[in-house]
């Protein structure tokens, strides 16, 4: 679109090894990313904004091959799928990971011993 001006909201290290294939970004307030390198990531936002983002899940080898997207579910926000060269599409659970992330952004998060 002509008129239209895009700047970068925010930038954050993606930690994958390879290129990023893929982003998503779910209802829940997560973002997912599928990476060259096999893996799918999961990114919360900190509890203020100059803390910027962060990685509070992964699957190193989610697949045997490139990733090459990530989805959220429409309707059940703690459901991601992901496709890769390998032939094969998962739907993971990230119930965990959303409740954590959530209470981390809001201060809290669970203790750990």
């Amino acid at each position: 679109m002509q008129g239209m001006e895009l700047s970068a909201a925010a930038k954050f290290p993606c930690g994958h090894d390879r290129a990023v294939l893929s982003v998503s970004w779910g209802k829940c307030g997560l973002i997912a990313a599928a990476g060259a390198d096999n893996s799918v990531r999961v990114y919360g936002a900190a509890g203020d904004a100059a803390a910027g983002w962060h990685e509070v899940g992964t699957v190193a080898a989610a697949h045997y091959d490139d990733v090459n997207c990530v989805a959220w579910h429409p309707t059940q926000h703690d459901l991601l799928a992901s496709c890769s060269d390998d032939g094969s599409v998962k739907v993971w659970s990230v119930r965990a990971r959303v409740a954590d992330a959530h209470a981390e952004a809001h201060g809290g998060g669970r203790d750990t011993p």
